[in-house]
């Protein structure tokens, strides 16, 4: 007789439990989920064998037990755990990082009451690698064992070791644990390399989370053993989890990564449904007691979330696999209400559910509270099961207006999911599928809808079902000899090979992912890439024992700018004006601080609302402000002051600093800051205007009384690096002629990080930041600095790396061979260093640079909150906050990405929704987005729809529904967003500014269109 398989899974309500004959499901059953969970599987699993026996095809429990040869069983203990911050353990983080990634230390990030329970201290220790894998540093064994003895004299012995670019190159965390081990045979210990992905913060939290649940995965592991040795299972039968990816990981392995499972339940419902379908790509609905969770499967397997995402209920940001899941609340337990409009009446569909008290508190059960059951049961959905009875008390009025509430909910539900226009198929699992209405209901946009067979346990089925994977990831440079092809082939034969010694079955072996993308910044022509493979088979029947899954040309003109009105004075600044004042006002949000010098002194809610609005007025670019927020906030939590002034005050003094992060944002979300790279090129900044070397290119070969000497680039000629400052005593301020002494800092850009860096370094000198920026939005390279644009010159000029090093120019003859040299010069220092272009007077900003855009993104930001907060459409509070435009509301149905020249290049394709259905745009990006066009449905630059919005105009993608701009390396597939539109300074359209930074200057064979709002 063939071998049977049993599939458990433990939901909030219920615990259902199958058994698989190959492809049949012969028995199937229900139970209530028990406060400890584990009794509850094992009454399942106890059930569900005396269902089979009960069949006659088996004489007895022992012959039905006898042919099982493995138990799988999805669980809910750990994400549980996690949410209720409970039976956590402290962890101790061990950081290889060198003199990188100091600035944000472990669990900066944490929400407050799960950072009381996880938090065991941390040290920050030599190590660590730079992208190229070169080492920051060497690993110091004696300073790695001390700061672990007196993590461990305070009673820490589960420990997170994470390295900075571990994920390439494994062999230091390795060792760091070694050395741990050695000392502490009985210590617990998280790799964050498990984890393989790039984000240093997020890749670290996954494993802080991991060795916190450690203790109590392995005593819940272990009742489960326990609970199938009860049921006189044998140790020859395995058991498995199933992980959030849908394919399976051993007990052994499930004990060391248990964080891996905790999305495992939405996963194996639309696992269930593929198989009990047939249907490969569609998408599911899985209605539970007091939830409904939406996906999409591709080739049967979930379509996994990409970027960065925090678990509901947790508030942790992380980065491994789950699935990209919609939840809402609806479910069979939901509480039905009435409640009176002016309109008349109306009903509330859930959240609020009666969960796994269904049968105690129903109005079918004979209690009081009307459900989304009693519901289905009187408009004919669901026949009376147990003691139920149709209730009689439930008038039409109500069953309708609850009906078309579930319609909508669910319609609007497969809108948001769905990533094309075409129809597709959607298939119905879950014991609260019975309330979606499927003979009657039409819904648009869908092929087909039907329930599936067993849909009331089709989660345990696809717990039963699992596979063993096989994944491979890497960063890899292409070269004549490895070509992407091969690139490809090499990676798949690997993965391949993880799949067969994690224990599947070579023949069942299939590919069902891979991906290519570029690295920004990285290399040349695009040629250092990210790869990704992920394959997956059935496991092999004679190694079920053994299976242990693992994962392991610049235009220098004094032409001035056209259209720019003399800059006024603003007498409700930081308020752009006197109804922005009092709208904000109304919605009771605090206001700004002012102190009595006149300076503003920003508050943590500043940072957040700046941050914000940077983001959207980047346009996408300068990298996620995530980062420089979290510094931000740091610096203020620990007692120092950001202050913001007022670009046209009479008493400013000295020359204006504008400082940025220069390198690729891939590389500083895992690279972090060390905290000392701005203050280091400030510093470098001052001792070069000091030296008396900065100016004409005849000044090449002068020596300073201090000894700097000043040489001409060979590689760019035209660029004049200077040498030997570092020695130069720096007299005291008060000392200083004002042409060399610096009174205050400048944004570079008002996007991403840039907007916030000198903000923080505001913090650490006491010099003031100006409200302005160079730019007044997100540009990928330094000749598109204002300034620059209108002659100002290219100099002096400095970049320096966490440790210290410090290139300084003395002189560039353009701005853009200033950019050439410095982008090599940013490559050498592992692609993230600090940067200080030329100096300025405040005439000099007055004259060139965007005013007001710090105060102008704190207030988009708070736009947003006050449209969260009033409940109104946040995007249109971005709009009406900027004179913007709409373009489209929809979808994100297409993403196509490719590197050139260094930078990440390609478009998204958004599909309308709502008004804009029938209509989509393709948004067109280079690091920044540069052009919106109507789509043509081709990929050829010359076949474009209608262009409706040009560079250098603004151009943000915000998520429609909070209103937080999306960067272009964090946009993902399904994800409704709109697109916004504003008019640039003055500045940047005129015939001088447009040769820089118009179409023509980005590769586009068209001119700029103006900006309309309308």
């Amino acid at each position: 007789m063939a071998r049977l398989v049993v599939g458990v899974d433990v939901g909030g309500t219920n615990t259902d439990a199958v058994i698989l004959r190959g492809h049949e499901v012969v028995a199937s059953v229900k139970r209530p989920t028990t406060e400890d969970k584990t009794t509850g599987v094992r009454k399942a699993i106890d059930s569900v064998i005396e269902v089979l026996v009960h069949s006659r095809e088996y004489t007895n429990r022992v012959d039905v037990i006898r042919f099982i040869n493995r138990v799988n069983i999805g669980t809910t203990h750990f994400v549980n755990a996690l949410v209720e911050r409970k039976h956590l353990e402290k962890v101790g983080v061990i950081r290889l990082c060198g003199s990188a990634s100091r600035a944000l230390p472990p669990f900066t990030d944490f929400p407050e009451g799960l950072k009381r329970k996880v938090d065991g201290g941390y040290a920050l220790v030599q190590g660590g690698f730079e992208c190229t894998r070169k080492e920051i540093s060497s690993v110091c064994q004696e300073e790695i064992l001390q700061r672990v003895q007196e993590l461990w004299n305070n009673g820490v012995q589960n420990f997170a070791i994470s390295g900075v670019f571990s994920p390439l190159v494994h062999s230091q965390e390795k060792q760091a644990a070694e050395l741990v081990t050695q000392k502490y045979p009985n210590a617990s210990i998280t790799l964050s390399h498990s984890f393989n992905q790039l984000g240093l913060l997020e890749r670290e939290n996954a494993a802080i989370l991991n060795e916190s649940l450690k203790s109590l995965c392995y005593n819940t592991v272990s009742a489960f053993r326990k609970a199938l040795d009860d049921l006189n299972f044998t140790q020859s039968c395995p058991f498995f989890l199933s992980q959030n990816d849908g394919t399976l990981i051993s007990e052994a392995k499930a004990k060391e990564l248990p964080v891996l499972t905790i999305s495992s339940g939405p996963t194996n419902s639309m696992r269930g449904a593929a198989f009990l379908t047939g249907v490969q790509d569609a998408i599911v609905i899985d209605i539970g007691g007091t939830t409904t969770d939406v996906g999409v499967i591709k080739s049967g397997y979930p379509r996994e979330a990409s970027g960065y995402s925090k678990l509901p209920g947790v508030d942790v940001r992380t980065k491994f696999r789950h699935p990209d899941v919609i939840s809402i609340g609806l479910g069979g337990g939901s509480v039905v209400k009435n409640f009176q409009t002016d309109h008349g009446n109306d009903v509330l569909v859930g959240p609020n559910s009666v969960g796994h008290r269904l049968e105690q508190e129903a109005v079918a059960f004979g209690g009081q509270t009307i459900t989304t059951t009693d519901i289905a049961m009187v408009a004919g959905l669901l026949a009376p099961f147990g003691a139920a009875s149709v209730p009689q008390n439930i008038g039409y009025p109500t069953v309708y207006a609850a009906s078309m509430k579930i319609y909508k909910m669910i319609t609007d539900t497969i809108d948001a999911i769905k990533t094309t226009a075409k129809e597709v198929p959607v298939l119905l699992v879950g014991g609260g599928s019975v309330l979606v209405d499927t003979d009657n209901w039409v819904f648009k946009g869908v092929s087909v809808m039907k329930r599936t067979p067993h849909f009331d346990v089709a989660n345990a089925v696809g717990a039963a079902i699992g596979q063993i994977s096989g994944e491979y990831r890497d960063m890899v440079t292409l070269t004549s000899e490895l070509t992407r092809d091969k690139l490809i082939e090499q990676s798949i034969a690997k993965a391949r090979d993880i799949a067969i010694a994690n224990g599947a079955d070579p023949s069942s072996i299939r590919i069902i992912e891979i991906s290519v993308d570029p690295v920004p910044y990285v290399g040349e022509g695009g040629n250092v890439v990210n790869i990704y493979i992920k394959v997956v088979g059935d496991l092999k029947q004679d190694r079920l024992e053994a299976v242990s899954t693992t994962d392991s040309s610049t235009c220098e003109s004094s032409e001035a700018p056209k259209q720019v009105l003399e800059p006024k004075n603003n007498p409700f600044w930081p308020y752009e004006n006197a109804e922005v004042c009092k709208v904000d006002k109304e919605a009771g949000l605090p206001e700004p601080i002012i102190n009595s010098s006149g300076e503003w002194v920003l508050s943590a809610q500043d940072i957040e609302c700046l941050c914000i609005g940077a983001g959207i007025l980047g346009c996408g670019g300068g990298g996620s402000p995530y980062i420089g927020e979290l510094l931000a906030k740091k610096e203020i939590n620990e007692g120092r002051e950001i202050k913001v002034v007022n670009p046209l005050r009479s008493d400013l003094c000295g020359l204006i600093t504008p400082v940025a992060f220069m390198g690729a944002p891939t590389i500083i979300i895992e690279k972090l800051v060390s905290g000392t790279e701005t203050s280091t090129v400030l510093e470098g900044i001052k001792r070069l205007l000091v030296s008396g070397v900065c100016g004409e290119a005849g000044d090449s070969g002068r020596r300073s009384t201090g000894g700097v000497e000043v040489n001409e680039s060979s590689k760019f000629p035209g660029v004049y690096v200077a040498t030997g400052f570092d020695n130069i005593s720096l007299p005291p301020e008060s000392g200083l002629p004002m042409e060399k002494k610096i009174g205050s800092l400048l944004c570079c850009e008002i996007g991403g990080m840039n907007s916030v860096e000198p903000l923080i370094l505001s913090s650490k000198c006491g010099l003031p930041v100006l409200d302005a920026d160079g730019m007044g939005r997100a540009f990928p390279e330094l000749q598109m600095f204002v300034p620059f644009i209108y002659g100002h010159p290219a100099y002096p000029c400095c970049v320096a790396d966490n440790n210290g090093r410090i290139v300084a120019v003395s002189h560039s003859t353009t701005a853009k061979l200033l950019e050439n040299f410095m982008r090599v010069t940013c490559v050498e220092m592992g692609l993230s260093c600090a940067i200080s272009l030329g100096c300025m007077t405040l005439s000099d900003v007055k004259k060139d640079c965007i005013l007001y855009t710090v105060s102008k993104a704190w207030c988009l930001g708070r736009a947003v909150l006050r449209g969260r907060l009033s409940e109104t459409d946040p995007v249109r509070a971005v709009t009406t906050s900027i004179n913007g435009r709409l373009i489209i509301s929809g979808k994100i149905v297409d993403i196509h990405r490719l590197t050139e020249g260094g930078f990440n290049r390609g478009y998204l394709l958004v599909q309308g929704l709502g008004n804009f259905s029938g209509t989509a745009v393709r948004v067109l990006f280079q690091n920044e987005n540069l052009i919106v066009h109507y789509d043509s449905g081709s990929d050829e630059s010359d076949s474009m729809g209608k262009i409706l919005v040009t560079t250098p105009d603004l151009i943000a993608v915000l998520d429609s529904e909070r209103g937080e701009p999306i960067t272009t390396e964090e946009v993902k597939y399904g994800i409704r967003v709109a697109v916004v539109t504003m008019a640039a300074d003055p500045r940047l359209t005129t015939e001088t500014a447009l040769k820089v930074v118009g179409p023509r200057a980005f590769g586009y064979n068209f001119d700029y269109i103006p900006f309309r709002n309308t």
